[in-house]
């Protein structure tokens, strides 16, 4: 599986530091899901193998494979990303990722959603409903 890495500009507010759930994580963990957000497609999912993403986000990193299990272990403990798995394959979704982000012209997403959005009814590319870590501090 290949990450295409989007091309597309993300914002982050300055209260990110000190939102709930960022503050509750190590300062790697802060990264990651910050990296995250450029990793994601235009509907705020991402590939979720730790060999994927150590590529993409951490290419000369090289005890990041190791460490990137564990701090997506504390991203989903503070409900700020939700990891699925779709045909043996592992995926990462942002929790707030349209809290937050706003894609004039988005391209859907060429990977499968997560069981939470399929029982999730929603128009086009609507906002679904705020949970998890609404304070985030990444803005539209």
């Amino acid at each position: 599986m290949v990450l295409a890495m989007m091309s597309r500009k993300r914002t982050i507010e300055p209260d990110f530091p000190t939102s709930r759930g960022v503050m509750r994580v190590s300062l790697e963990a802060r990264l990651l899901c910050l990296l995250l957000r450029l990793a994601a497609d235009d509907e705020g999912r991402s590939p979720g193998d730790p060999w994927v993403l150590t590529g993409k986000l951490y290419p000369s990193d090289r005890d990041a494979l190791d460490r990137i299990p564990l701090w997506l272990d504390e991203l989903e403990r503070e409900k700020l990303i939700e990891r699925y798995a779709h045909e043996h394959e592992a995926y990462v979704r942002l929790v707030d990722w349209y809290e937050h982000q706003r894609v004039d012209r988005p391209t859907p997403s060429k990977l499968p959603a997560p069981p939470s959005e399929s029982r999730e009814p929603r128009e086009g590319l609507a906002r679904p409903r705020k949970e998890g870590c609404q304070a985030l501090g990444l803005h539209r």
